[in-house]
């Protein structure tokens, strides 16, 4: 009987051993994925906070302007730290946002236009910019700037 025993030991530990890397294996992967996720879901935030300043803007009197920093009351939008800088493309009623990390997607928001042609604005983790409305050829449009 003292032999079976001394036999079903290794079969235990070996056992274990698996389980255990399984688990480290699989517990990797999904921490892995979760801070994926997160970082997408911070981009997506800041899709929507852009958009609804541009909206609220948009709303307001023609020349009314409203900055994103630490100095005013509309605190900058953060974005994930993948992304560097963004750029504007104007494309005539829209503008295209495009991020420098191509990891992240490129989006439009209506009634937008770069202060600039193709402007591009630095962003080290935060985005601190300037939005201006303004009547452009019998249009109010929301002309965004750096600060």
């Amino acid at each position: 009987m003292k032999k079976k025993a001394q036999l079903d030991q290794p079969f235990i530990y070996i056992l274990a051993i698996i389980t255990i890397a399984f688990i480290v294996l699989f517990g990797f992967r999904y921490i892995g994925k979760t801070q994926e996720f997160t970082e997408k879901a911070q981009y997506v935030q800041f899709q929507s906070e852009l958009k609804t300043a541009v909206y609220q803007v948009h709303s307001k009197n023609p020349d009314s302007l409203t900055t994103y920093s630490f100095q005013s009351s509309n605190k900058p939008l953060s974005v994930p730290e993948g992304i560097k800088g963004i750029c504007f493309q104007d494309l005539g009623v829209k503008t295209k946002v495009i991020p420098d990390n191509s990891y992240y997607e490129t989006f439009t928001i209506n009634d937008l236009s770069p202060a600039a042609e193709d402007l591009c604005i630095k962003t080290p983790s935060i985005f601190a910019f300037k939005l201006e409305n303004k009547i452009i050829n019998k249009e109010t449009v929301v002309v965004i700037s750096n600060i």
